[in-house]
């Protein structure tokens, strides 16, 4: 049997086909799985080329976390060459599987992962001896496995980005706004922690996501500020009894869907532009009372009727949150408040105001 590879594996039956979970070292995934032919057209492939970028993703990711990475299992199967499975005589469906050296395995799923395992392993050869698990099946033809390849990524679900960063524990702005979020009693009641795209009916106005982004603005352009986290939560503790809106919601004035129809201040551009104009203020007037001060004095006409938002944050009669539309956003709140720019803004807006102005060659 030194022809072959060996593995412990658990059989089972799938569609009325065997099927076969091994765990492999990843030493060998790189050797067992053979890679995609890019060069012959679509049709004639069962996967997509690599995103090597996806790839140093997962690759980082693994390096970064070794005590705590989790890989999902990857889905293969037989091309060409021999396996043969041999059952223990008392739990039929554990034994041994046995695949040729010479065996052609390809994958249905995980082509991103089985490339970044091998980028890992080069940089830390400690993870050679760890495994991961594989879901083999037999080789039905190249139409079946790009059937499979479909059904497996048309069916997957996506989950929504609010709760994806709400589970992220290494992340330190996922731990900020979270705390942030329960010492604030507007976010705390009128969050939704799970969903990025607020149903219509939802009485919440904020999303775990949009926050979470806002709040990354503040932590990126503060920089190595150790105080940064009290410096983010007095900008907030301040900024929320300045819009009017929020303080209307609180009062039970308004509802979140009527919030969500009229005002811009219910959506999560104007945020992350809120934070951007923090981030200004807290750069420009460092001392706490100077900045806290012209926060307090903050005032906006949010409506989404208000011409100063077309073609800066509303396009065609929807809102925009490109990183553009954000800093666009951003440039009228500060010269609304009489705000000085600073040059980077100033040149955005030069650029902006010269693209509003209609053409003097038109007839």
């Amino acid at each position: 049997m030194q022809n072959f590879y060996s593995f412990s594996a658990l059989a089972g039956l799938q569609a009325r086909q065997a099927t076969f979970a091994v765990n492999l070292p990843l030493s060998l995934v790189g050797k067992l799985f053979s890679k995609e032919d890019i060069s012959l057209p679509a049709h004639e492939r069962s996967q997509r080329i690599i995103n090597q970028g996806r790839v140093n993703q997962i690759a980082k990711y693994i390096l970064d976390n070794p005590n705590s990475y989790v890989l999902p299992p990857l889905v293969a199967y037989v091309r060409t060459g021999e396996i043969k499975f041999e059952a223990n005589k008392d739990y039929p469906q554990l034994g041994e599987l046995k695949i040729s050296l010479s065996a052609d395995l390809a994958l249905f799923d995980g082509q991103h992962r089985c490339a970044a395992i091998q980028l890992a392993v080069a940089k830390k050869p400690f993870l050679a001896d760890e495994t991961i698990t594989v879901y083999l099946l037999a080789n039905q033809g190249l139409s079946a496995a790009q059937q499979i390849f479909a059904d497996i990524n048309m069916n997957a679900v996506k989950p929504a980005q609010s709760i994806k960063l709400l589970y992220n524990q290494r992340d330190q702005v996922t731990a900020f706004t979270k705390s942030m979020i329960k010492e604030i009693p507007l976010f705390e009641k009128y969050t939704d922690l799970e969903r990025t795209n607020l149903p219509t009916t939802s009485d919440k106005l904020f999303t775990f996501s949009g926050l979470y982004q806002a709040n990354q603005i503040l932590w990126k352009g503060l920089g190595d500020d150790p105080s940064k986290p009290i410096t983010i939560s007095k900008f907030w503790e301040i900024l929320v009894p300045c819009i009017d809106e929020w303080e209307q919601l609180m009062d039970f004035a308004v509802h979140s869907e009527l919030l969500r129809n009229q005002s811009l201040t219910a959506h999560s551009v104007t945020w992350m532009a809120l934070a951007e104009v923090g981030l200004h203020l807290i750069k420009r007037r460092p001392n706490h009372n100077e900045w806290t001060f012209a926060l307090e004095r903050l005032d906006m006409n949010w409506s989404r009727q208000n011409p100063v938002w077309q073609g800066r944050v509303i396009l065609g009669g929807k809102i925009c949150k490109t990183r553009k539309n954000i800093l666009l956003m951003t440039n009228a709140i500060l010269q609304h408040n009489r705000i000085e720019l600073n040059k980077t803004q100033q040149a955005l807006e030069d650029e902006f105001l010269k693209t509003m102005q209609p053409d003097s060659n038109a007839a």
